[in-house]
């Protein structure tokens, strides 16, 4: 997916909740005065378990509403179900949009905090931290909140799963693991999936320190840019590596091979093993590095004679850390694409 793809996906994604909850709040006319005004009203029923000192109750038609222990009306009863999450957040349930029952969530003054778009949600997290999981209606998709129902993730989820105090969140064929914990969601492990010259990789990254550095969006970037620079590195097209190189700043991406004329072709076979880590340099500069070990052919002419040669080669990427936890490729080249003698005098002839 190109950069200016993400940003347009991200910026979709925000117009899509402020437009579920501009819908949401053109059907539902709830932000009424709530029972600091209100006499005491007549309620049919009311649960015997309180919520933060708030009760659960039904009217004459079978809504449900909220109540303080006076009776006062906190949500007026036009819900089909109600959660009390906490005095200001309730998670309530409707079908006025038509024969589904759709979730969202209100405040206390019946203003909408999450749109009316779910099937339902799901929560983990600990005692003290809850998070909850809006499985978007008619298809397996979902968006991650924090326990103020604001989007933990700029993005809609393909599918989840959770265990205990953890969820593991897909996005094609990427997979992100999450932890929640009183401090908040972390990412513990992350698989990013890709693909240079038709040939399918995986970025592995367990690392707690690189995690807490770097998140989904800044993975699938360097991922993206190993796929770049390897797609440059075979076919010498700029194209490929345009959208990640910084205007005005000296950087260096060199092509496989690029100092042998001798050579007549090269093909990527497999992409074997990627390796992301952070490196310090002699001279004190720090970077993330991905190292990335490839299987490729070559075809050259040495002295009129043709040979071939596959072998295992190593490219090296690195990425500097910028303001707002971004990161941007710097340099990518190959640390062992040379033609040694011994290879000569191996290699068979064409």
């Amino acid at each position: 997916m190109s950069k200016h793809l993400k940003i347009f996906v991200s910026v979709l994604f925000i117009v899509i909740i402020i437009l579920s909850v501009c819908i949401t709040r053109f059907y539902f006319d709830v932000s009424k005065d709530t029972g600091k005004n209100i006499s005491t009203p007549v309620i049919y029923s009311r649960t015997e378990q309180s919520v933060d000192g708030l009760y659960i109750f039904k009217s004459e038609s079978g809504l449900l509403g909220v109540s303080d222990e006076n009776s006062n009306i906190i949500l007026e009863p036009q819900w089909n179900t109600i959660e009390i999450e906490n005095e200001n957040s309730f998670i309530v349930s409707s079908d006025s949009f038509g024969s589904e029952n759709l979730y969202g969530c209100v405040d206390s003054e019946g203003n909408v905090k999450v749109p009316f778009i779910y099937s339902g949600f799901e929560k983990f997290g600990t005692e003290n931290m809850t998070f909850y999981v809006g499985q978007v209606a008619g298809d397996s998709s979902c968006i991650v909140y924090n326990n103020s129902f604001n989007p933990c993730f700029n993005r809609v989820w393909q599918s989840y799963e959770i265990s205990g105090n953890k969820i593991k969140l897909c996005y094609g064929e990427n997979i992100y693991s999450y932890f929640a914990g009183d401090d908040g969601i972390s990412l513990k492990s992350a698989v990013v999936k890709n693909k240079a010259m038709s040939k399918k990789y995986s970025v592995n990254i367990n690392s707690r320190v690189l995690l807490s550095k770097l998140d989904y969006r800044n993975l699938e970037k360097i991922s993206d840019c190993i796929s770049a620079y390897l797609n440059y590195a075979f076919t010498e097209n700029n194209s490929y590596i345009d959208e990640y190189i910084i205007p005005e700043r000296s950087q260096e991406y060199r092509v496989f091979f690029s100092e042998y004329p001798e050579l007549v072709s090269k093909k990527l076979r497999a992409v074997k093993d990627i390796s992301v880590y952070q490196e310090k340099l002699s001279d004190g500069s720090q970077y993330i590095t991905a190292s990335v070990k490839i299987s490729a052919g070559i075809s050259y002419i040495i002295d009129s004679e043709n040979f071939d040669l596959t072998d295992n080669y190593r490219a090296v990427l690195r990425f500097q850390e910028k303001e707002f936890g971004t990161v941007s490729m710097i340099s990518a080249s190959f640390s062992d694409d040379r033609i040694k003698p011994e290879e000569i005098s191996d290699s068979p002839e064409n």
